[in-house]
């Protein structure tokens, strides 16, 4: 998760870790519809699929206000359904989960546009109880350790790239 992601006022019921690494989202969509990548106000008035549960930084006022219809669904594999079906013209995806998704689902890779430009970039962290202090402080030093000896790096690669 990330802190951005979190309500402010809500920063305060949890504990959260050191930044893992830096990721951002993208938008998906078709190969027909990349015209959509040109900016986000080409996403005005368009249905765009996200995660039900998830925030989506500043696009979660756009969804508010109705400028943007947000679909929100609980997995990939309901979001690229919805787009093939022309049900939502786009999605938002983190660029680091994206092809795992894909290959997990036994998807083509190629009936998906990715724009290009990230929409937000975040710190990725992991969000804990307040009642794991000890965790807390466990897993810190294990990012630390694992970020100084390249096994986080390794770690990215096998499981995300």
């Amino acid at each position: 998760n990330s802190k951005r992601f979190v309500p402010k006022e809500q920063h305060d019921n949890f504990l959260f870790t050191e930044p893992l690494w830096i990721t951002s989202d993208l938008i998906i969509t078709t190969p027909k519809n990349r015209f959509l990548c040109k900016g986000e106000k080409t996403l005005f008035g368009k249905r765009i699929g996200v995660y039900l549960g998830n925030g989506y930084a500043h696009f979660d006022d756009y969804f508010a206000q109705g400028t943007i219809s947000d679909v929100r669904v609980y997995y990939f594999k309901q979001l690229s359904d919805l787009l093939s079906i022309g049900r939502i013209q786009a999605f938002i995806e983190n660029k680091d989960t994206f092809f795992y998704s894909v290959k997990t689902h036994g998807l083509d890779p190629e009936t998906f546009h990715l724009c290009p430009n990230t929409i937000y970039s975040f710190e990725l962290v992991m969000q804990l109880n307040l009642n794991h202090k000890e965790l807390l402080k466990d897993l810190n030093q294990f990012i630390k350790v694992s970020r100084k000896n390249g096994m986080l790096k390794a770690l990215r690669k096998i499981y995300i790239h």
